[in-house]
């Protein structure tokens, strides 16, 4: 049984999403499917690999045959992650008013709206110009202050606050280290803005063009009205940054590095998981984008065998 190229391309993004534990919705398979299409190109593909017996179609959201238990597991999910929203509402209209913080989107598993009961709250954080150790320094001493942050043995609904970049650099590009595997391709396209302050999330996206030309049909989430956090009052963030500003960031830049733990500085520089820049900060020590990508090219590879 043979596959158009664009029957391989949706095939991959259902396997992607299998791997998740998660259904593909309509939408989603147009906005990810890596090639210039249309909502009728869409669905007369999907229904041709429902003809072949390779996914199935309920409640308007496809999934590999067989695997009808993701639908269960998404309305569970979607319930914890309806909860983890709120709390990401209000601690991130907290941390909106910290100093220098620009933009907070939720990403990874709640982003999806696929939180699970062991799941935490990931936040990419968009900091002004040149204080993006800054706006950790602060972020973390609130956290720590109010118990939120994640430890060891207990991360469930805790703010994981590990990825950071200023506003001038938000280009994620050079962290994809040339790799093309799926959930490289697909993570960032999930970045999901709670707060935007002058137009953070917007120049997000500009900045990782490269998005739009991986998949053609791209346009990012939007937060719906009970998610989005409104502006901090200006003359109110004016003066807590005024007051701030006595701290150099290099003093916080240098503080910071001497307080982080020496398995993540040995990791710096060796590959995408930590980048300890002056610019942008990334703390993955667990990141699980290659058993990701991994599981999904085997998935991919037994459905073609088997198909053939």
């Amino acid at each position: 049984m043979e596959l158009s190229e664009q029957e391989q391309a949706i095939l991959r993004l259902i396997c992607y999403f299998d791997v998740l534990a998660l259904p593909l919705s309509w939408l989603d398979s147009l906005r990810l499917a890596g090639f210039k299409s249309d909502l009728p190109e869409i669905a007369g593909i999907l229904e041709s690999l429902k003809q072949k017996n390779i996914i199935e179609r309920q409640d308007g959201l496809y999934f590999l045959s067989g695997k009808k238990i993701l639908l269960e597991n998404k309305r569970r999910r979607q319930l914890i992650s309806a909860g983890l929203f709120k709390k990401t509402a209000l601690i991130g209209r907290a941390l909106s008013y910290l100093p220098w913080v620009r933009g907070l989107a939720v990403y990874s598993s709640l982003s999806f709206a696929n939180a699970t009961e062991k799941s935490d709250i990931d936040l990419f954080v968009v900091a002004a110009a040149g204080r993006v150790w800054s706006a950790r320094f602060f972020i973390n001493i609130f956290l720590k202050f109010f118990s939120l942050r994640p430890v060891a043995g207990k991360s469930s609904g805790k703010i994981c606050v590990s990825f950071l970049a200023d506003e001038n650099h938000l280009d994620l590009s050079k962290l994809k280290d040339n790799n093309e595997g799926h959930h490289y391709s697909y993570g960032e396209t999930h970045f999901l803005f709670i707060y935007d302050e002058a137009g953070a999330g917007k120049k997000f996206f500009s900045d990782n063009g490269w998005i739009s030309v991986r998949f053609p049909n791209f346009y990012p989430c939007q937060a719906g009205l009970r998610r989005f956090i409104a502006p901090a009052d200006k003359t109110i963030k004016k003066i807590i940054e005024l007051c701030a500003s006595i701290f150099p960031e290099k003093l916080l830049h240098r503080l910071q590095l001497r307080l982080l733990p020496p398995q993540i500085k040995k990791l710096e520089g060796r590959d995408w998981r930590v980048v300890l820049g002056d610019h942008l900060i990334k703390l993955h020590l667990s990141d699980r984008r290659e058993e990701i990508d991994k599981r999904t090219d085997d998935l991919i590879e037994n459905i073609c065998d088997c198909a053939n």
